[in-house]
């Protein structure tokens, strides 16, 4: 492209403009400086007079020039542009030369201790296979290490815990076995307080509370380990599988659910409204569990006083296998002799769901939520079991 030779013209008459009003402000700076007041004063007026006449010049000059030359301003801002952009990215690629800070979590556990990090753990610990192990799981990380009880499969949301190393937990968890994977943060359920100062001459600990709501769990053991994005992500999917569950179960709109177990002992262990099923019922539309006596998830109630158990139905949950029980033969014998018929709850129908959906129902977390949705859906929208 051929330059305008009045481009040309206005870039050498500024640049000598601009020489002649720098070396004019010069000489006036100049003088004032080694001259006395009088002769300061003249020789100021004189360069005032000249530098006043030069800018002048310059102004009449540069509005002759202006209507003629536009594209020499456009090239110009073009160029501070320019300018600004390197300089943006020289500022970027310093910024991301500087080391990052070393990220901190901080969270307060089920013993109301706060637990504080200096960066994401990368060797985990879990002591039990219970909400800490399944929380992790949940969060995509997997423990160098598993406790399990009495060496128990784990449960079928867990996929077996494959490729993930575990030990028998028998008498409790081995503090010297546990040093031996070097872990960077140990998290345990809270069962066994006793073991908590072995665990944290260790490393850090983090006990997982189990009373709270799941969502709250979660979102503290993310916080810990760096992965709250994920908590976030998992969080809405549940909601979107609680509320489709829901629907599902729309006929149960506001109903009264009996949610308990027979005990070994010969009493009905009922889940109060403090547990965590009752807070996922509550979500699922039914009503409060039984109220509570004393803030506990559970409590116990003699065949003698079942009479009290009211409720539009009766969710039987079989907890054989806990604590090394098998409790077939008691659930047969409560089921079927005469002391179901004075529950009340029981007269709208017991649904009676397996040891599986039991322990999810026990342990409510984002692990196996999914899975204890569709059991409830299939259990109470099917026919009762008597």
């Amino acid at each position: 492209m051929t330059s305008h030779p009045s481009g040309r013209r206005t870039a050498k008459t500024r640049r000598w403009l601009v020489a002649l009003l720098a070396l004019t402000l010069f000489a006036a700076a100049c003088g004032g400086d080694d001259s006395p007041d009088d002769a300061s004063s003249d020789s100021a007026s004189d360069s005032a007079s000249a530098s006043d006449s030069a800018s002048a010049n310059a102004s009449e000059m540069a509005d002759d020039d202006t209507a003629d030359d536009d594209t020499t301003a456009d090239d110009t801002g073009a160029g501070d542009a320019a300018d600004d952009d390197a300089a943006d990215d020289a500022a970027d690629d310093a910024a991301a030369d500087e080391p990052a800070e070393a990220p901190e979590q901080r969270v307060t556990d089920q013993r109301g201790v706060e637990v504080a990090l200096d960066a994401v753990p990368e060797r985990v610990v879990s002591v039990w296979d219970s909400i800490d192990a399944q929380n992790l799981l949940a969060l995509g990380i997997e423990p160098v290490l598993i406790g399990r009880v009495n060496g128990g499969r784990p449960a079928p949301w867990l996929d077996d815990y494959a490729g993930i190393e575990t030990y028998d937990l028998g008498a409790g968890p081995s503090v010297e076995l546990l040093a031996t994977y070097q872990p960077d943060l140990i998290v345990t359920a809270s069962y066994d307080p006793d073991s908590y100062p072995l665990l944290e001459g260790v490393a850090p600990l983090y006990v997982a509370d189990n009373s709270i709501p799941w969502r709250d769990e979660l979102r503290r053991m993310a916080q810990l380990v760096g992965r709250t994005a994920e908590a976030e992500a998992l969080i809405s999917s549940h909601d979107a599988s609680i509320a489709q569950a829901r629907e599902a179960l729309s006929d149960w709109e506001g109903a009264s659910l009996l949610v308990a177990a027979v005990s070994p002992s010969s009493e009905l262990v009922a889940f109060t409204d403090e547990s965590p099923i009752s807070a996922l019922l509550e979500e699922l539309g039914f009503a409060p569990l039984v109220a509570s006596f004393d803030g506990s998830a559970t409590q116990s109630y003699s065949f003698e006083v079942v009479s009290e158990l009211a409720g539009d139905a009766y969710l039987f949950l079989d907890v054989s296998g806990i604590a090394g029980f098998d409790l077939e033969n008691v659930n047969q014998d409560f089921l079927n002799g005469p002391i179901i018929g004075t529950v009340p709850a029981a007269a709208g129908g017991v649904y009676r769901v397996s040891a599986e959906s039991s322990a999810a129902a026990r342990l409510v977390n984002a692990a196996n939520l999914t899975f204890l949705l569709d059991e409830l859906v299939a259990a109470l929208t099917a026919a009762p079991t008597q």
